[in-house]
């Protein structure tokens, strides 16, 4: 017979095993709208819309970094229904829901009132943070029976309104940049501006030229490469002035925190090193404290 602690810290192993389990399961994304919606309204859960394509880089970056974040999969698991639409295959969708920026990701109630929209890469405490206030303003409609917003999600349905696109002289300049940025070689940069360029204009010269940026820079690993480090980068940069913003205001587990993330997100990179020095600064002073008392 085995001996009862025994027994509870093998129960206990079985429990942790089979919660890490959950936790670490993939996601389950719908890729059908009408399906999607239905089990949305049948669950009276919120559902969370990703709209994209498969050419986006920043597409990638928001499933390889904010869709596996545990903080968010666990306020999303088994509480909203997640749907991902993939624009060039369904245009209809990603026109009636005025989206024009890849990715796009729009939270409605189960009813298919919308309560925000999150154009573009969107990185997981600001998602939180986003998706937390467009929760509560569905709780609460549903709580008082008033919708909160009159955009509705309806996928088949043309908006009235023409749909918003950007004026021929910000998709010039918008080209311009992404060129001087590939020569420049600063690829994250010209990815950017040329996948908003490619998706705002499709079929249109301006468009054409755009996917040509896109894919030169695809087609060579290096500068693909060059250009996920200069995206990193670009993250480390947020983290570290959120960072500093901290540091001011005396909240130095909280900078402690984003100096790790700025280290995690670049290693190699000018804000990770002065991260490092700024934590170091950070352990003397509280070591200092604690041999002071």
């Amino acid at each position: 017979m085995h001996h009862p602690l025994l027994r509870a810290a093998l129960a206990s192993v079985v429990a942790l095993t089979s919660t890490l389990s959950v936790v670490a399961a993939d996601p389950v994304w719908r890729t059908d709208y009408p399906t999607a919606r239905k089990e949305a309204e049948e669950k009276k859960v919120p559902l969370l819309v990703v709209v994209g394509t498969d050419q986006c880089v920043y597409c990638r970056k928001l499933e390889s970094t904010t869709f596996v974040d545990k903080d968010v999969m666990a306020m999303l698991a088994g509480k909203v229904v997640l749907l991902k639409v993939d624009a060039n295959k369904d245009a209809e969708f990603a026109r009636a829901m005025r989206v024009t920026v890849y990715p796009t990701t729009v939270i409605a109630g189960a009813d298919g009132k919308v309560f925000a929209y999150l154009a573009g890469y969107v990185a997981p405490e600001q998602f939180r943070e986003h998706a937390d206030k467009a929760f509560g303003l569905i709780a609460s409609a549903d709580k008082n029976k008033k919708p909160s917003n009159d955009a509705v999600l309806t996928a088949r349905t043309k908006p009235e309104a023409k749909v918003d696109v950007p004026p021929a002289d910000a998709v010039k300049d918008a080209l311009t940049q992404a060129k001087d940025a590939f020569k420049g070689e600063r690829y994250a940069e010209a990815l950017e501006k040329a996948e908003a360029v490619a998706s705002s204009r499709p079929g249109t010269p301006a468009g054409e030229e755009a996917v040509g940026i896109v894919a030169a820079i695809k087609a060579d690993p290096e500068k693909l490469s060059r250009a996920g480090e200069q995206l990193d980068e670009k993250f480390a940069s947020a983290y570290f002035a959120v960072a500093e913003g901290l540091e001011l205001k005396g909240k130095m587990r909280d900078a402690t925190a984003y100096f790790e993330k700025v280290i995690l997100a670049s290693p190699g990179s000018r804000y990770a090193e002065r991260a490092r020095v700024r934590l170091a600064a950070i352990a003397r002073v509280e070591l200092d404290g604690k041999l002071i008392k």
